[in-house]
């Protein structure tokens, strides 16, 4: 018996509170928490941004009032609008259900179903930016803090794609484009 791609991924149950129905595998803000005995349900709306406490819808439409399954795993399905490749960041939006560029918070793996804009993508770690602006040579970059981890002793961390990696740069997750890394020798 072959497993389904979905059996990957953690899920709790949620109830739609937007007052429409919720796309597939859409971004979902989470709310709340509404506990009955052994059960809990996430209460979840329409992305804002006054929290970026996220989940995923499945692969299934939820009428208002509704109860569906959020994906809470780090790694997710997520419609989204516009182009995405490889290694762009991605994220919830103010009010709509698709992730784009205009957000941020998730790492694009790759686009799964162009007829359907999906994609699998990863969340980055929550973080605060590190001064630099969008017209910096470095590409985003985001504080972290990993307790027992020296980041500024990590150089390289992946190869995003023919194009771009990630690097630590003073203690900052950075994307930043291999042209950049050829002009001044390092990552």
């Amino acid at each position: 018996m072959s497993k389904s791609i979905y059996d990957n991924y953690f899920w709790i149950p949620f109830r739609n509170d937007s007052g429409e129905t919720i796309p597939a595998y859409s971004s979902l803000r989470i709310t709340g928490v509404v506990s009955g005995g052994a059960r809990i349900t996430l209460t979840c709306d329409k992305p804002s941004q006054t929290t970026c406490t996220y989940a995923s819808s499945g692969p299934f439409a939820v009428p208002a009032d509704g109860y569906g399954s959020a994906c809470v795993s780090s790694h997710r399905i997520v419609k989204v609008t516009g182009t995405v490749s490889t290694g762009d960041e991605i994220g919830p939006v103010d009010g709509s259900w698709e992730a784009s560029a205009d957000g941020n918070g998730m790492m694009v793996y790759g686009v799964i179903d162009a007829t359907n804009n999906l994609a699998l993508v990863s969340l980055l770690p929550k973080a605060e930016t590190c001064g630099q602006d969008s017209s910096s040579s470095y590409g985003s970059s985001y504080c972290v803090s990993i307790p027992g981890v020296d980041l500024d002793a990590i150089e390289l961390v992946d190869a995003v794609d023919a194009d771009y990696v990630l690097a630590i740069r003073n203690g900052c997750l950075v994307k930043v484009a291999l042209t950049d890394c050829a002009q001044s020798g390092s990552v």
